[in-house]
């Protein structure tokens, strides 16, 4: 049998792409896998309203999606969170915002046998 010379923790992930688990047949084809994205759209700027018609410096904004996908059997989970601060993106891909899609994928990825279809 001829050695691998890439796994799936050598290969390039793509833009977006903030996590992958490998699947049951990703134990004979690290190209097995779910993939986690996120993308974000531009959303209106949030501006906080105080008292007497004083109003806050515009906050930017955007909606944010998490994919999870299985590129074997193509099964995927989307979730989308509207008005995030843009600001504090980071912070809520690591909250609980996320656990939800992670553990999707995770959950999937245990039980999945499916493998990708191959290129030529």
């Amino acid at each position: 049998m001829p050695a691998r010379t890439e796994t799936a923790a050598q290969t390039a992930w793509p833009e977006g792409v903030i996590a992958r688990y490998l699947t049951v047949a990703g134990a004979v084809d690290p190209a097995a896998y779910v993939e986690i994205t996120a993308s974000t759209t531009a959303a209106e700027p949030f501006q906080q309203e105080y008292m007497y018609g004083y109003k806050g410096r515009p906050q930017a904004c955007i909606n944010l999606t998490l994919t999870a996908e299985c590129n074997g059997c193509k099964d995927n989970d989307e979730v989308e969170y509207e008005q995030v601060f843009a600001t504090v993106l980071d912070e809520v891909l690591e909250s609980t915002y996320s656990r939800e899609t992670q553990r999707w994928a995770q959950a999937h990825a245990e039980k999945c046998r499916a493998m990708p279809r191959p290129t030529a």
